[in-house]
Order: structure tokens, then C-alpha cells, then sequence
């Protein structure tokens, strides 16, 4: 947190766990300078434990964080984490909108952030047992028959008996303004921005919305590879039209988990019915109702965030581990994909990955050129020349 430049090696692993009253809201806040991070294949983890909002790094005006991994198998970490609770009262569980944990690694408020190598990762999800729970859609239904024990809810499909994911949200970089770059390594962001369920005595609704692994309101961010995932439902990317984005090359992901374990609001008593945990099924909200419907109960993957806007230029693309055409590309396949399965897509312009291009140079049309120029230095240490190079007779067009 000192002013100045500095150089940071890990040589172990770190882990940090303490109460999030302790730790405070924000645990470190850099000074000015520039501060090169090497994780040299180490986990550095703080785990904040406590419901509430907690940030691990925060980047103001006139300072730069730079992250790198020089370990073979580039498997150090930064980890903003934080503990699961699962109460249990007589067999009934209970997660209220009031337990939700919130856990974000970088925050950049005016300062510059640059990922060379490792993962940056917020959040966690976990499958867990939940018995006795009500599907969340079934709400009034199980208002309604309430007195009845639970016997009539349990026959009208109202209970939920099985596993689901719990959820602790959170972002692996958030930008509000300055500059994130992305040259590789992996960014994971997890969950939702705001989870919960609101009750009043007309409405019942799931509110939230999409997290994810990087989220920007303003600044700039220039991606030139790496990972960014959107695990556990979260959006891989999410980018305001404030931001200036260069986009010249990544793979974003996202990740359905089919069920999940919502927080629930507390009309009643403990032991009453209507506070039963709520469940979201997305396999049961996408064959009701579609995108729509699991849209409403907080079900399916999140969006990819990739805006075709931001590809002005020639790019080469895989959506889901297969090559695809520019007349293929749209909004609907890049950007908004929430509310169903999770999908991959990669993208390169056609200057900075020869190897990708190579892979999808079927897609193009047939061309029929009168000579090829061979550059030598994509031969991963072979010495190429005019003696090893040979053509065959048969025409190719």
C-alpha cells in the first residue's frame, strides 16, 4: 500500500481468513507507482467470511498493479472468497436475502490494471443438500395451502427434496475508471450483482442481476487474450457504452448451473412455511417457458458480452469449439445469450493469431492465387528454407 514502484514475488501460498468486520470493507487500497505482481504458480486468497459486500484490491488514480505468472503451468491466483452458510431449523434450511456474500478481487477506480498471466477469481459455488425447500415459482400455491401442513404443497409439486448450488457472487475485475488490460491469464467472476427475493402482499418476485468477470461502467479496457468466465450463471463480460473497447483477441465462457439455491425473504417466523429456501430448476423453467421464463426465476447462464460492435475489424471465431463464418455472427450468439446453456467463443483478429487462422481458413471461399509468400517464423524452432519447403503438382484452388 506504500507510494512507489515496487516488485512482488510470492514464494508460498497465502490465505487469509477473518471475519468481514475485521477485515473491513476493502482490505488493500494501492499506493502510487507501479507494483508487478508475480503469483510464480501460488494461491494468494483472502477469505472474508460474513454476509456483506467486501473488495480485496482497489487501484486508484496513479497507481498501476501489473499480475503475471512465471510458473510453468501458470497456476497462481489472486482469490477474493468467502464461507458458506446453510442454517438448519428443525430440517427446514434457511439463506435470507440479508446472507448473501458478495466478494470482488480488482477494483479499478482510476488506476491501471494489466493481467499478464495466472487467474484472478471471486466468489464460489458449491452443490449443496436441501431438504424440505419449495420451488420458487410455486410461491402463492404454498401460501395459499399453508395450513394444510405442507401435505397438499407436497402434492401439488410445491417441495423440493435434492441438491443445488449455493452461491457466493462475485467479480474478478470491476472498472469504474482508468484502464484494464487483458493480455492473458484467466479472469472468473461468479453469481449475480444482486440476489435476493422481495415479498409484498400482492407480489412476489426474483430480483437480480447479472455478475461477472469483468464489468466495466467507464475507462478503458483493451483485451489481447487470456480467460474470462462466467461461472456459476454470471456474465462473462459486461461493459457499459461509456467504456472504450479494443478487443484483439479472447475466449469467454459461461457456465449454467441448473440449479440454484436463492436467498429467501423472511415474511413469518421461523418454522412457518412461507419461508421455506427457495430453488430455482432451470431445466423445469426452460421447458415451461423459454429464455422468458427462467429469465424471471433467476435461471440459466449469463450473457458472453461480446458486442459485434466491437469487432471492427477482420476477426477469425469459434462459437462453442467450432469455426464460424462472419455472416453467422450476431448479438444474439456474442452478446446476449443469458437464460440458457453456457457457450464458449473465441476471437482473434486475423493479425495477431496466425495459428487460429490457420484452424478456420476452411471457412473462407475458394481462392485461386498465382503465388504464396512463406514466413518462417511461426515454425516453433524449425529452420525453414527453399530446400525444405516442397509443393506438390496437384492444384488446389
Amino acid at each position: 500500500q506504500s507510494n512507489g514502484d515496487l516488485n512482488l514475488n510470492v514464494t508460498r501460498e497465502i490465505v487469509v481468513s477473518e471475519p468481514l468486520y475485521k477485515l473491513g470493507a476493502t482490505y488493500i487500497t494501492l499506493g502510487s507507482g507501479k507494483k508487478v505482481l508475480n503469483l510464480a504458480g501460488y494461491k494468494v486468497e483472502v477469505n472474508a467470511t460474513g454476509a456483506g459486500s467486501f473488495d480485496f484490491i482497489h487501484i486508484p488514480a496513479g497507481a498501476e498493479l501489473i499480475v503475471m505468472d512465471t510458473s510453468e503451468k501458470e497456476t497462481g491466483k489472486l482469490w477474493a472468497d468467502g464461507d458458506m452458510l446453510f442454517r438448519d431449523y428443525g430440517g427446514l434450511p434457511y439463506i435470507y436475502n440479508s446472507d448473501v456474500r458478495y466478494r470482488n478481487t480488482i477494483v479499478v477506480n482510476g488506476g491501471s490494471f494489466t493481467l499478464i498471466g495466472g487467474e484472478i477469481e471471486a466468489g464460489r459455488a458449491k452443490e449443496v443438500w436441501v431438504y424440505n425447500g419449495q420451488k420458487v415459482e410455486k410461491w402463492f400455491q404454498q401460501l395459499n395451502y399453508a395450513l394444510q401442513g405442507g401435505v397438499l404443497a407436497w402434492a401439488i409439486g410445491v417441495r423440493f427434496d435434492g441438491n443445488a448450488y449455493q452461491i457466493v457472487c462475485g467479480d474478478a475485475v470491476t472498472l469504474n475508471s482508468g484502464e484494464v488490460t487483458v493480455n492473458g491469464g484467466k479472469l472468473t467472476g461468479k453469481g449475480y450483482r444482486e440476489f435476493g427475493t422481495e415479498f409484498d402482499a400482492s407480489t412476489f418476485q426474483v430480483y437480480f442481476l447479472g455478475y461477472n468477470s469483468n464489468y466495466a461502467t467507464d475507462g478503458k479496457v483493451t483485451l489481447n487474450g487470456g480467460q474470462i468466465y462466467g461461472m456459476a450463471n454470471a456474465n462473462a463480460l459486461e461493459l457499459s457504452s461509456n467504456v472504450d473497447v479494443t478487443l484483439n483477441a479472447g475466449t469467454f465462457k459461461t457456465q449454467l448451473l441448473r440449479k440454484i439455491v436463492l436467498p429467501t425473504v423472511n415474511v413469518g417466523g421461523a418454522g412457518n412455511y412461507e419461508i421455506n429456501q427457495f430453488v430455482a430448476d432451470y431445466d423445469r423453467y426452460s421447458s415451461e417457458g423459454g429464455d422468458s421464463h427462467t429469465h424471471r426465476y433467476c435461471a440459466g447462464a449469463g450473457n458472453l458480452g461480446v458486442d459485434t460492435d466491437y469487432l471492427d475489424g477482420n476477426y477469425y471465431a469459434w462459437y462453442d469449439g467450432n469455426p464460424i463464418e462472419k455472416t453467422q455472427w450476431s448479438d444474439k450468439k456474442f452478446n446476449s445469450t443469458a437464460y440458457g446453456e453456457g457457450h464458449t467463443l473465441r476471437l482473434a483478429r486475423n493479425t495477431v493469431d496466425s495459428t487460429f487462422a490457420m484452424a478456420t481458413l476452411a471457412l473462407e471461399e475458394k481462392q485461386v492465387v498465382s503465388s504464396v509468400d512463406l514466413d518462417g517464423t511461426m515454425a516453433l524452432g524449425m529452420t525453414l528454407s527453399q530446400d525444405t519447403i516442397k509443393c506438390g503438382s496437384k492444384k488446389y484452388a
